[in-house]
């Protein structure tokens, strides 16, 4: 893994997919463990939602951020998001 004050200009390719995998994997975590819960709970067609909303963030992030820790903390910032997202539809479904 580069250090902090690497550019990014002179690794492999394999070391760039190599961090850009980390960053994934780091950004989806908490969306793939809510879906878990959810689909366990018997809601499969919010798990659903959850999952392409979450996986497409997740891309988005995995691209754009610049270290793994950043991706790490967008995608626990994502779970929350979507966390606050099936409260409030379950909110205005119930009322």
């Amino acid at each position: 893994m580069p250090g902090a004050l690497a550019d990014r200009l002179l690794l492999s390719r394999r070391q760039r997919l190599r961090e850009f995998a980390l960053k994934l994997l780091a950004s989806i975590t908490p969306t793939l463990l809510i879906a878990a819960v959810i689909v366990a709970l018997g809601g499969r067609p919010a798990a659903i939602a959850v999952l392409v909303f979450g996986g497409l963030t997740a891309l988005a992030l995995a691209t754009n951020l610049q270290t793994v820790r950043g991706a790490t903390v967008a995608g626990l910032l994502i779970a929350l998001a979507q966390v606050l997202w099936l409260l409030f539809f379950a909110y205005v479904r119930s009322s």
